[in-house]
């Protein structure tokens, strides 16, 4: 399916200043959550479930 009719079916395109705060603030907050787990000083994590398998 090509990017455009994908684009025409779920919403609209839009663009400018507002649109980049926007980004930024949403890489931000993802930065924010898993910052604790990468990085040079980060945790490893590892999900566990209550048997205590990965």
């Amino acid at each position: 399916m090509a990017t455009e009719s994908l684009l025409a079916l779920m919403g609209q395109r839009t663009s400018g200043q507002s649109i980049r705060t926007q980004n930024v603030n949403a890489a931000a907050a993802i930065a924010n959550v898993v910052k604790s787990s990468l990085g040079p000083v980060g945790l490893d994590k590892m999900l566990v479930d209550d048997v205590g398998v990965s």
